[in-house]
């Protein structure tokens, strides 16, 4: 995949960096981004604005010896991409995982604008999201993904009879 392509897709050029910042190779990371790109924390609390505020950033954070973003869930939609992440990191309270929700806007090949909302950091040993086994008992609600659409799902309830509607048809957005 060659960085900053006009060819490629925006869920392609979403990817080649997230690659990139996970192998903390801060020149092939850079080259996804465009060279006025702003980054913010959603909705619109300016981080960095410019490619040499990002690098910066960035320089810093490829420094943490365990970093790494594990995609959960990536949606595209024209030139915006949303991206479900846990990222492995080092806060200053230690190591630990936060939840991501990367939304991403790629023109000409390259990303433009980025927008971070961040869960809760995870201190420790903690399962990120991803990774949590569930403790359902048989009477616990589950969501099993519905056919039509991977982000909806339909509650169902358990039970000795098996699976069974939990009430009228209802749904519900649920990201994985």
């Amino acid at each position: 995949m060659s960085p900053s392509s006009p060819s490629l897709s925006p869920a392609q050029v979403v990817d080649g960096q997230l690659r990139a910042y996970n192998a903390k190779d801060i020149d092939a990371f850079m080259a996804f981004w465009a060279d006025d790109a702003r980054l913010y924390q959603h909705p619109d609390t300016l981080l960095a604005s410019g490619a040499a505020e990002i690098r910066a950033r960035h320089v810093l954070r490829f420094q943490e010896p365990n970093l790494h973003g594990r995609l959960l869930h990536r949606v595209a939609v024209g030139a915006t991409v949303v991206d479900h992440e846990v990222v492995t990191r080092t806060f200053p309270e230690g190591p630990g995982t936060v939840e991501v929700i990367g939304i991403y806007e790629v023109v000409a090949g390259r990303i433009s604008r980025a927008w971070f909302t961040l869960g809760t950091p995870l201190l420790g040993e903690a399962a990120p999201l991803g990774q949590r086994k569930p403790r359902l008992s048989s009477r616990e609600t589950r969501r099993p993904t519905c056919a039509r659409h991977p982000l909806w799902h339909q509650e169902l309830r358990h039970d000795e009879k098996g699976p069974r509607l939990a009430g009228p048809a209802r749904y519900r957005l649920c990201l994985p």
